[in-house]
């Protein structure tokens, strides 16, 4: 199956963002992929949270409406990173799974909220805008097994753990992730998760500096399950377009059968 990473930088302004996404759309779709990911908050990235609560969308909203058409025009499988939605009283961390009919088969609400303060001052506390969601998600396109995840939500290894028991082939992250801990960390987590689980990890990651002056690492990437690099964007917007060999899966886990060496422990490490 073939998947397409989108990578670019969302303002505090719907219409800025969306129309730096339409070419990339575009030149995605000419590559004729099964599925294209964006990065998380695809269409509003802010520093203030205000901002973000008065922007959230509704699933009925005209931005949403309009991802629905783009999947429909392309006939592909469009999984939007995340929205910031307006979810009854909550707002939500929201990644969309919308059909190449347009339809949204499936939503999934980032688990992990990012409540950090860095050494260098930056502090970030999601769980003061967003509500977290409580349930994991599987997904299958061209048969291709996706289990969803979004940025902080990397630093949980038995989420995806969980999805490698399901039998799931492939792990998506999309993710705003700082400059800081990006350079520091994302890579070799993308890496570890993919190597763990034997399973394909593609991360599509937003980039650049927004007009507040929030920075994001970029660095789309698609691991295989042996860890190898399929193919990496540095720090510019692009589009990465990539193959996936399914059967590549069962290979690896043949050959490294961690999902069933894997034993329960308790007790006190200790003693």
């Amino acid at each position: 199956m073939r998947i397409s990473c989108l990578q670019y930088t969302a303002e505090p302004d719907l219409s800025e963002s969306m129309a730096r996404l339409r070419p990339l759309l575009d030149q995605a779709a000419d590559s004729r992929p099964d599925c294209i990911l964006l990065p998380e908050c695809a269409l509003f990235l802010s520093n203030h949270q205000k901002r973000s609560r008065d922007a959230a969308l509704a699933m009925d909203s005209e931005p949403v409406q309009a991802l629905q058409e783009a999947a429909r025009t392309y006939g592909i499988t469009l999984i939007v990173g995340s929205l910031i939605m307006r979810i009854g009283e909550a707002i939500k961390n929201r990644q969309l799974v919308i059909q190449p009919d347009g339809s949204v088969g499936a939503v999934y609400d980032k688990l992990h909220l990012f409540d950090v303060t860095l050494a260098n001052g930056e502090s970030y506390r999601e769980s003061a805008l967003f509500e977290a969601g409580d349930s994991s998600l599987i997904t299958e396109t061209a048969g291709c097994l996706f289990g969803h995840s979004i940025c902080f939500d990397l630093r949980f290894p038995a989420l995806y753990r969980a999805y490698a028991q399901a039998g799931v082939h492939c792990l998506l992250v999309p993710a705003a992730f700082t400059q800081t801990t990006g350079t520091a960390h994302w890579l070799t987590l993308l890496r570890a998760r993919a190597i763990e689980n034997g399973a394909f990890v593609v991360a599509a990651g937003q980039c650049g500096t927004t007009s507040e002056g929030r920075q994001t690492f970029g660095h789309s990437v698609v691991y295989d399950p042996w860890g190898d690099c399929l193919g990496q964007l540095q720090s510019d917007p692009g589009v990465l377009t990539v193959d996936l060999d399914l059967a590549r899966v069962s290979q690896v886990r043949r050959q490294i059968p961690v999902l069933d060496a894997e034993r329960s422990f308790g007790g006190n490490a200790n003693q």
